[in-house]
């Protein structure tokens, strides 16, 4: 249960792409709500910088994928992409694909 004492489902994965010049709030107060809400992993995409970090959120631990680096990940262990592959690419969703049936 949530604080609220709902059973509502969570995120086991949060993906946040940060702007240059963001408006609202601070990233780290944004990654400790997802913490505090269960999440387990927030991937944070650095467009200008080129770079993701993904944070366990139960740890805190936090590891920097270059754009070429394959992205090693607690909650998809078979995902194998790199954030340049991503980017270029888009998620399986925005090329109209569907996960298996």
């Amino acid at each position: 249960m949530d604080r609220e004492g709902s059973r509502a489902r969570r995120s086991d994965l949060v993906v946040e792409v940060l702007s240059p010049n963001p408006r609202i709030g601070q990233t780290e107060e944004r990654v400790e709500w997802f913490g505090d809400y269960g999440v387990r992993e927030c991937w944070l995409v650095h467009q200008h910088r080129r770079d993701l970090t993904v944070i366990d959120l139960a740890t805190k631990d936090q590891s920097v994928f270059a754009a070429r680096e394959r992205i090693k990940s607690l909650v998809l262990p078979e995902f194998s992409e790199t954030l340049d592959e991503i980017l270029a690419n888009g998620f399986a969703s925005d090329r109209g694909e569907r996960g298996a049936s």
